[in-house]
């Protein structure tokens, strides 16, 4: 009996052991589906909160910001691409201030819309989960690659002119709380246009317009947005729109800012081979403006009808004024020679006198001999001056030439402006400028340069070759 009982007890207490084993078992698998469904659980929340940037972005027209319009119109065009860099808040744009690489991020329109949003075409740019606030640079057109922070410009190809309507941004202080970034762009280069008209018997159909002497080469900063010229100067073709029912073309060019419009030329070459040349004067070109002017053909001449600029916007208001702007040739008292008693010269064994220059403008690559007087100061609005102190900021723009020391008469002298081509003529403008050559005043000298308007009144242009033949007497 009692081993019997025994026996049982035994039984009885491996049934309760094997029950508990599996009992265990459950209970161990329970804990480890349940540790996967919540670490599932878990790392489905933290992807849940994974916020990106989302981007939309304004021009400045007009001293206010409207969404969406830009430079060819007013909408972004499909396929539009800008660069987004992403840094710590309170940073300047640097290496150290990039967060999580989103470097030159390109972000792009998918359609043709006002109201058409950014999106990225790789990776999105994604917020920190601790909400660290980040700002934003932007910058349009999108570039590839981008070195030290610099987008450079080259402006040579005007067509389209979307191209190279060189954009910025920035945006502060956005996180996954305040995810949406509004980008209030504003246009970074100048743009220049001219509304050309005529007379009823000259056509403006298969006009050439070409810009001469202008800057067509920079940079801008990524990190402040700042426009850096270069020195390469070259000859651009704007773009043209020919309206055929009012006989009138729309030339339109955007420019690098803060150079002078006196150093430019603008050649108009007509169908029937007339051709025309035009200087818009003393006008810097500022950032984010336009400068317009209205121009009138006749077969003699050139009209200026109004000029405008107007800031912030690609659109002005024009004047009813009409301004003739061909070269004054002055009343010279007999001064001056009639045309044609000046002999045949230009060259080095026989140069035009100064006055003999004066009435042929239009010659090119010739050489005249006079007297420097001093430089020529323009002031807008005011008729030209003659300077000799060579701190004078104009004192290394140009020479005054006269045919002999005793000339008061300005309408009587030459100014010739040192040419903008850096690669031509260092040489000549170190060595003639007033501004550290000022005792060359009463000098005489012999100079290669081209015949053409200047200041507005004859004179020369783009000396090359000189000779300083020595004071008079």
């Amino acid at each position: 009996m009692d081993k019997t009982i025994s026996q049982k007890n035994y039984c009885e207490k491996q049934v309760v052991k094997r029950v508990t084993s599996k009992l265990l078992i459950c209970i161990s698998i329970l804990i480890i589906s349940f540790n996967s469904c919540e670490s599932y659980e878990f790392g489905k929340e933290k992807e849940e909160v994974s916020v990106s940037a989302e981007f939309t972005s304004n021009i400045n027209l007009n001293g206010k910001w409207h969404r969406g319009t830009r430079v060819t119109g007013n909408t972004w065009d499909k396929n539009d691409a800008i660069g987004i860099f992403a840094i710590n808040s309170g940073e300047i744009l640097k290496d150290a201030s990039i967060y999580n690489d989103y470097f030159n991020i390109k972000y792009i329109t998918l359609t043709s819309n006002n109201f058409s949003d950014f999106i990225a075409t790789d990776e999105d740019i994604i917020y920190p989960f601790n909400k660290e606030i980040l700002d934003f640079v932007a910058y349009y057109p999108y570039k590839t690659p981008i070195n030290n922070y610099t987008l450079p410009i080259d402006i040579s190809k005007q067509s389209p002119l979307s191209d190279i309507d060189i954009m910025y941004a920035t945006a502060t202080e956005h996180n996954i709380d305040n995810p949406d970034v509004l980008l209030n762009f504003s246009h970074q280069l100048a743009k220049l246009q001219l509304s050309l008209t005529a007379e009823d018997n000259i056509s403006l159909d298969g006009a050439v317009v070409s810009f001469e002497n202008v800057l067509v080469q920079g940079s801008m900063n990524l990190v402040d947005g700042a426009i850096n010229n270069g020195e390469v100067v070259d000859s651009i073709i704007p773009e043209i729109q020919y309206n055929s029912i009012n006989n009138e073309l729309t030339v339109t060019a955007i420019m690098l800012p803060n150079q002078n419009l006196e150093n430019i030329n603008v050649n108009i070459l007509l169908s029937d081979n007339s051709n025309y040349s035009w200087n818009p004067g003393q006008y810097i070109l500022t950032q984010n403006t336009r400068l317009k002017f209205s121009l009138n053909l006749t077969p003699t001449l050139v009209e200026l009808k109004s000029s405008n600029s107007s800031i912030l916007d690609w659109d002005d208001i024009v004047e009813d004024q009409i301004i003739d702007i061909q070269p004054d040739y002055p009343d010279s008292s007999g001064d001056l020679p009639d045309e044609e008693e000046v002999p045949t010269g230009g060259t080095i064994d026989n140069p035009y006198t100064v006055s003999g220059a004066i009435l042929k403008q239009g010659e090119t690559s010739v050489w005249v001999e006079g007297y420097i007087m001093g430089y020529a100061i323009k002031t807008i609005g005011e008729p030209n001056t003659l300077g000799t102190d060579p701190s004078h900021d104009q004192s290394d723009y140009n020479i005054v030439l006269a045919d002999d020391t005793l000339k008061t008469d300005l309408g009587l002298m030459l100014p010739v402006m040192f040419s903008v081509d850096t690669q031509s003529n260092t040489d000549a403008k170190q060595n003639l400028n007033l501004k550290t050559n000022n005792n060359l005043i009463g000098e005489k000298v012999k100079i290669l340069c081209d015949l053409a308007e200047y200041l507005k009144v004859p004179g020369g242009r783009n000396i090359t070759v000189y000779e300083i033949l020595g004071s008079e007497g």
